[in-house]
C-alpha cells in the first residue's frame, strides 16, 4: 500500500512501517538516532486521513513542533495536557501557589528526626524532603499505593542501616499524598500529582489510533494508560536511548504487545563516520539495530578546537567545562540550568559551617569531612568523587557564581550539557568531555570490567548529537575495551575485532626511534597478520606509554579509531589526540603493569566519575 501523494517520498523502511500500520494492528517502530521519527509518523497518519489520531509527545516543545507537522486528523498532546482538564484544573490555585520550604513541609507532615547511629541525625526537614521525593517516584510508577520501593535511598557509608529512615519517610510520604490530593491541602503539588490521579482513574481516550513517541523512556504511569486503550497503537523510539531507568522509566518498546516490528536505520542527522562510531556503542549494547549515515552529510571524527557543544556525563563535569569557558571569555550556556550542582555546593557550605546538609542525598553525613572520606574511599561514593573534588578545588561560592554567570543559549557561543539533557538535541561540532566512566580492571586479575548498559546508552546518545564533526575525546577508551576489541586489535563499527596479540619489546631494548610497526615490536602472530596486510601498521596495546612524532611529552595509547587512527591521552596538559599509527615512537619500550594480555591503567585514569 502507498501513501497519498505528498511532499515526502517514503524510503523502503518507512514504507514497511506504513504497510504495517495499514493492517490496523499494533506496530512498534525502532528508530535510531536522527532517522526521522516524526516524518515517518506523519506518513502513517496520512494513510488514514478520516481516522482520528493522537500523537503523545514527550514534552511541550515536541508537542508544539508536532502541531505544525501533522495533518488535521492528528491531535498532538502531552500526557499532562490530557490529564489537566479533569485533574489539574481543580488544583490550579495550588499549582500556581507559593513554594513550601522543607521546614514548613516537616511541620505539615509532622515529620520526626531520625538517628542513623553515631552523631548523625536526619532532621525533620530532610525527612520531609525525602518524603516528597518518595511521592514523586510513586507518581511516575503504575503502582496503586506508596510503598518502600519508592523510597529514594540516600548516599551513605557502607553498612549504614536505613530501615528505620525508610519506614519513617514512607509514612510521611503517605501523609503527603493525602495532603496533595485533598482540596484543603497545604503542600504545593507538582504536575505529576494530577497525572497520577488521571492514571489511577483508568481513563479512556476517544481516538482511532495513538502514536506514542519516545516510548523507550515512558514513565510506567503513562505507559499504563496507553496500553489500556482500544485504539490502534504505534509505539516509536530507540531502545538504545532508554537513559531514564534511574528515575523509574521502563522501555515500553520491549514490552509492547506488537503485531509488527519495523526499524528505521537511515540517519539523516550525520554522515557515515559518526554513524560508525554510534554503531560501536550499539554493538556494546548488543542491539539489533545498526545505523547508516546520510550520504548527504559530511561528518568527521577528530579534535575540535572550537566546539558548538561540550557534552558531559555529570553535572560536576558540566560545571568544570562552564568554568573553563568563563576563563576563556566565551559566553556559555548550561543546558537545563545547574540547580543540582548549586544545591550540592550550598550543602557543602552548610556542612563546612557545622550545620545539617539540608540536601536529600547527603542526610547521612555529619560534616563535609565525612563526605570527602566517603567519596574517596567508599565504593558507593564514586558518583560523588568529581563533584567533591570540584568543590574542594574551587570552593562552593565560585561554583555557584560560575553557574549563575551562564547566559541563555540564544546568546551563547558554547553550549554545555549533560548527556541526559542533550537527548533530542543536535549541534554541528561536538566535544565529548572526559568524565564518562571507563570500567576499571580487576586489581587482582587485571581483567577489565564490562561496560554497564546504562553507561553505553549514555555514550550512544552523546556521540549521536554531532552533525558535522565529533571529538570523541572522553569516550575513545571504548576502542580498546574487550567488548569492542578483545585482543586490542582494530575495532570495527560492529563490535568485532581483529586479533593482533601485539607485544611490547622487553624493557631495556634500545628502540627510541623505532616505529611501532617494526618487526622487533610485534609477536609471531602479529607478524603473520602484518604480512597479510603489509600496509596496515600495528598499534601497541592499550595502556602503553609512547612518544609521538611532532608532539611533546609521553602519551598513553587508548585504542584504535574506526578511521584507522590511534587515540591517545597525555602530553603536557593531559589532553586527547588522534594520530596516524606511523607517528608513534617508543621512547623506553615500557608498558603499564599488565596481567595476561589486559593492561592495567593507572588509577588516576580509571577512577569512576560522579553522576551528581
Amino acid at each position: 500500500m502507498r501513501v497519498p501523494d505528498g511532499t515526502l517520498t517514503p524510503t523502503a523502511e518507512q514504507q514497511a512501517a506504513i504497510d504495517a500500520f495499514a493492517t490496523g494492528a499494533t506496530v512498534v517502530i525502532e528508530a535510531g538516532a536522527g532517522t526521522g521519527k516524526t516524518s515517518t509518523l506523519r506518513l502513517l497518519a496520512a494513510v488514514r486521513p478520516q481516522a482520528r489520531g493522537l500523537y503523545v509527545a514527550y514534552n511541550k516543545a515536541i508537542q508544539v513542533e508536532a502541531e505544525r507537522s501533522f495533518g488535521r486528523n492528528v491531535e498532538a498532546r502531552t500526557a499532562h495536557s490530557l490529564a489537566y482538564r479533569a485533574f489539574g484544573a481543580p488544583m490550579r490555585h495550588r499549582l500556581n501557589g507559593p513554594r513550601v520550604t522543607s521546614r514548613d513541609a516537616a511541620t505539615i507532615l509532622k515529620a520526626p528526626s531520625v538517628p542513623l547511629g553515631g552523631d548523625v541525625v536526619v532532621t525533620p526537614a530532610a525527612v520531609a524532603s525525602m518524603a516528597l521525593r518518595t511521592v514523586a517516584g510513586f507518581c511516575r510508577s503504575a503502582d496503586e499505593a506508596i510503598t518502600a520501593r519508592h523510597f529514594p535511598r540516600p548516599e551513605a557509608p557502607e553498612g549504614t542501616d536505613l530501615a528505620g529512615l525508610s519506614a519513617t519517610v514512607v509514612g510521611a510520604a503517605r501523609r503527603a499524598w493525602a495532603d496533595l490530593t485533598s482540596t484543603s491541602g497545604r503542600l504545593k503539588p507538582s504536575h505529576d500529582v494530577y497525572l497520577k490521579l488521571w492514571q489511577l482513574s483508568q481513563p479512556r481516550l476517544r481516538y482511532d489510533f495513538v502514536l506514542f513517541d519516545e516510548a523507550q523512556d515512558a514513565d510506567p504511569a503513562v505507559a499504563d494508560v496507553i496500553v489500556h486503550q482500544d485504539a490502534q497503537l504505534v509505539a516509536v523510539g530507540d531502545s538504545a536511548q532508554a537513559i531514564y531507568g534511574w528515575r523509574g522509566a521502563t522501555d515500553f518498546l520491549e514490552r509492547a504487545p506488537a503485531d509488527h516490528r519495523v526499524e528505521l536505520t537511515q540517519s539523516w542527522r550525520f554522515g557515515p563516520a559518526v554513524a560508525e562510531e554510534a554503531n560501536v556503542w550499539l554493538g556494546v549494547l548488543d542491539a539489533r539495530l545498526r545505523l547508516r549515515g546520510s550520504p548527504h552529510r559530511v561528518s568527521t571524527l577528530g579534535p575540535v578546537e572550537v566546539p558548538d557543544a561540550v557534552l558531559c556525563r555529570t553535572n560536576a563535569g558540566c560545571v568544570a567545562e562552564v568554568m573553563a569557558a568563563h576563563d576563556q571569555g566565551r559566553p556559555v550556556a548550561l543546558v537545563g540550568g545547574g540547580d543540582d550542582m548549586v544545591g550540592l555546593a550550598e550543602a557543602a557550605k552548610r556542612l563546612r559551617a557545622g550545620q545539617p546538609a539540608g540536601h536529600p542525598e547527603l542526610v547521612a553525613f555529619n560534616d563535609w569531612a565525612d563526605v570527602q572520606e566517603y567519596a574517596e574511599n567508599d565504593p558507593g561514593g564514586s558518583d560523588l568523587a568529581v563533584a567533591v573534588k570540584l568543590i574542594d578545588t574551587h570552593g562552593p561560592e565560585a561554583i555557584i557564581a560560575a553557574i549563575r554567570g551562564c547566559v541563555p543559549e540564544t546568546e551563547a557561543a558554547l553550549a554545555v550539557s549533560t548527556a541526559h539533557k542533550a537527548k533530542g538535541r543536535e549541534w554541528g561540532q561536538v566535544l565529548v568531555a572526559g568524565d564518562f566512566r571507563e570500567p576499571k580492571p580487576d586489581p587482582v586479575t587485571g581483567v577489565v570490567g564490562p561496560i554497564p548498559a546504562a553507561e553505553a546508552m549514555l555514550a550512544y546518545v552523546t556521540v549521536t548529537r554531532a552533525m558535522g564533526r565529533l571529538d570523541n575525546a572522553g569516550l575513545a577508551w571504548v576502542h580498546s575495551h574487550p567488548a569492542v576489541n578483545p585482543c586490542h586489535g582494530e575495532a570495527t563499527g560492529h563490535g568485532r575485532a581483529v586479533a593482533a596479540d601485539v607485544e611490547a619489546p622487553a624493557p631495556g631494548v634500545d628502540c627510541a626511534e623505532e616505529p611501532w610497526h617494526s618487526e622487533t615490536a610485534i609477536s609471531v602472530r602479529a607478524r603473520s597478520l602484518v604480512a597479510s596486510h603489509p600496509a596496515e601498521p600495528v598499534v601497541p596495546p592499550a595502556g602503553t606509554l609512547v612518544r609521538v612524532r611532532g608532539l611533546r611529552g609521553e602519551w598513553t595509547v587508548r585504542g584504535r579509531g574506526t578511521d584507522g587512527s590511534v587515540t591517545l591521552t597525555g602530553g603536557p596538559s593531559r589532553q586527547w589526540r588522534s594520530v596516524t599509527a606511523e607517528r608513534l615512537l617508543n621512547p623506553a619500550c615500557r608498558t603499564r603493569r599488565t596481567t595476561g594480555t589486559t593492561p592495567v591503567p593507572a588509577a588516576a585514569e580509571t577512577a569512576d566519575s560522579p553522576t551528581i
